[in-house]
């Protein structure tokens, strides 16, 4: 089992759909459902608030690194259309 971490390898690219658990601060306990980066922004949908979260690319790297942010899994892409969907809402309105 400890050979697992040897392999394991940083996640730089982020995928839409990519999910991350929120250890510390304010949004302690929700889930951060990745859907769209603009310039220096990342947009997420805050499970299970379903609220936009808009964070600096610099910040939430920080908060991997530091972490407060924890990579769950990638979420299904049916499951992630919806929230897709939802954040694009929230986004333009």
């Amino acid at each position: 089992m400890k050979f697992r971490n040897l392999f394991k390898r940083e996640r730089t690219v982020i995928d839409r759909g990519s999910s991350y658990g929120v250890l510390k601060g304010d949004y302690h306990g929700e889930i951060f459902v990745f859907f769209e980066q603009k310039e220096n922004k990342m947009f997420f949908v805050s499970l299970p608030k379903m609220e936009l979260r808009e964070v600096e690319t610099s910040k939430f790297y920080i908060g991997l690194g530091e972490k407060i942010l924890d990579f769950i899994n990638v979420l299904p892409k049916d499951v992630y259309k919806v929230i897709e969907a939802h954040g694009k809402t929230l986004l333009t309105s």
